[in-house]
């Protein structure tokens, strides 16, 4: 019987992790991201649009599928085809568009080093050049990491963010390899305030929004918001809980410009056109070309294997593919274009979380008539979540219970170390797994790691946080435990000497001592 309750906890145990196994590998998967229809057309690519939005549950989003002549420009939930979202880093091609303008206009070369421009730029090294080539293509050599240091300091100017470059140390020499940096756009946006006399803000108001027709698209944040800006949320175990609106003017190159679903439509069409919009001439054919040109491999992103100028570039289907999204803290954007078809698809969400990524996928699939791949579904797999973090509790709760009631029912019971340091060992694994994980998404471990995934998935760190802890915890209770029961314990030789033996007299259990 002794054996029977001894072997509970790990029963228990097993049964938790099981559990939580199970749920968290088999999180249930969902077609209802991508389109269901395989027909090559502008409705099959909203239907994959909406059924995403349908899952995700959004209350604001906006989206444009261009295809030809034909377009669709839509607003979902309380958004129209004009409501302002943050673009995040869907930024990052205009400010490209703008360098290749300056190009164009003889005012910047690419392989020229950036100190043409801004005389004073320097690393940690000063003996390293950086072109301006380097920055558009993310070679620089400048870290992920760096990039998002000033994610949380909406106070911080751009110039001020340039000049804390000369703290850095690269992680590449210039030229040699990809690694995706905000900080190479905050650059470039001062070499567009810098060549061109005004600032970034100006500049792309003049140079692309009012060319491109682009009359709802803000630099302002507080012009943005008056103009009915879309209320960022993020969604913590399903339920969308509104961010804190505030302004990044310093971040408007790299991501932190507005726009709308129909402006984008537009600047999808000029983008997969020859450099002209409306016969007006925005930039040269050879700037075009160059400006979605794969330049360097990423092995990013599924479909997605180059960056060229402020663009993913891969294929689809056979297809050539160049795209971008975009997140920050309340809002998502994904612009993917198929020049080759002449199609281009525009989804806005004011929305962030691990899993609002890629919201145009099954409508790019849908255009190309690919073959429909199945993808997670949000709703499933926060049901999931909330499934994990319950059995969480509720076995917690029933492992303390029963350890406590073994206890009173044989207070000389001496726990087993196996199953509490098998418990710690994977609590430890499962810490340092997720520790590693946080690191991959900036290229490197810094507390800003976790701030950055408390901003996007509260709800995924949460979990993440819960298993090692109460495993860890766990294993160190029963431990405690069995520390307490070998002090309470009664040695066996006196135990033998104060207790008669049955059946015998007292003279012999005196023999017997």
């Amino acid at each position: 019987m002794s054996h029977t309750r001894h072997q509970t906890v790990p029963q228990a145990g097993r049964f938790v992790l099981t559990c939580l196994l199970f749920l968290w590998v088999c999180v249930p998967r969902s077609a209802a991201a991508i389109s269901e229809t395989s027909s090559n057309t502008v409705e099959g690519a909203v239907a994959a649009i909406e059924n995403r939005f349908d899952d995700l549950g959004v209350v604001e989003a906006s989206y444009a599928v261009v295809r030809g002549d034909q377009e669709t420009v839509a607003g979902y939930g309380t958004a129209t085809p004009d409501t302002p979202f943050v673009i995040a880093s869907v930024s990052k091609s205009i400010t490209a568009l703008g360098i290749l303008q300056l190009v164009d206009r003889g005012l910047v070369s690419l392989d020229a080093p950036v100190t043409d421009y801004i005389d004073w730029f320097t690393t940690a090294d000063p003996t390293v050049s950086i072109t301006v080539r380097q920055l558009l293509t993310h070679t620089s050599g400048l870290s992920t990491l760096d990039g998002v240091r000033d994610a949380f300091d909406p106070e911080v100017a751009l110039e001020e963010r340039v000049r804390s470059i000369s703290r850095y140390d690269l992680v590449s020499q210039p030229g040699r390899a990809f690694h995706y940096s905000n900080l190479n756009y905050a650059v470039l946006g001062l070499v567009i305030e810098e060549v061109s006399g005004v600032g970034y803000d100006e500049y792309v108001g003049r140079q692309v929004f009012e060319p491109l027709g682009m009359d709802h698209s803000y630099t302002d944040f507080a012009l943005a918001q008056a103009n009915g800006l879309a209320t960022g949320t993020i969604t913590v175990f399903g339920f969308p809980i509104s961010v804190n609106q505030t302004a990044f003017p310093g971040s408007l190159p790299d991501g932190f410009l507005i726009s709308t679903a129909r402006d984008l439509a537009h600047y999808i069409r000029f983008q997969m056109g020859d450099g002209t919009f409306e016969a007006r001439r925005l930039l040269s054919t050879e700037s075009m070309t160059i400006m979605h040109e794969p330049a360097v491999e990423t092995g990013g992103q599924p479909y997605l294997d180059h960056y060229a100028m402020g663009w993913h570039t891969g294929n689809i289907d056979g297809e050539a593919l160049v795209a971008h999204d975009g997140n920050t803290f309340g809002y998502h954007a994904d612009i993917s274009m198929l020049p080759g078809l002449d199609s281009g698809v525009v989804v806005l969400v004011a929305r962030s979380g691990m899993l609002v990524n890629h919201l145009d996928r099954g409508a790019v699939e849908a255009l190309t008539d690919g073959t429909p791949q199945v993808g997670l579904s949000a709703t499933l797999t926060w049901i999931a979540l909330d499934a994990v973090l319950a059995l969480l509790v509720l076995g917690s709760i029933l492992i303390v219970v029963r350890r406590r009631r073994r206890r009173r029912e044989n207070p000389r019971r001496i726990p087993r170390p196996a199953p509490a340091l098998v418990q710690i060992g994977v609590g430890a694994l499962i810490a340092a797994a997720f520790t590693l994980f946080t690191a991959s998404l900036t290229g490197g471990l810094d507390v800003i790691n976790i701030r950055i995934f408390w901003g996007l998935a509260p709800d995924l760190l949460i979990v993440a946080v819960a298993i090692p802890s109460l495993l860890i915890a766990s294993g160190i209770a029963s431990l405690w435990e069995r520390r307490g029961a070998h002090r309470s314990a009664t040695p066996i030789a006196t135990y033998a000497a104060i207790a008669p033996i049955p059946g015998g007299s007292q003279k012999e259990n005196a023999g017997n001592v």
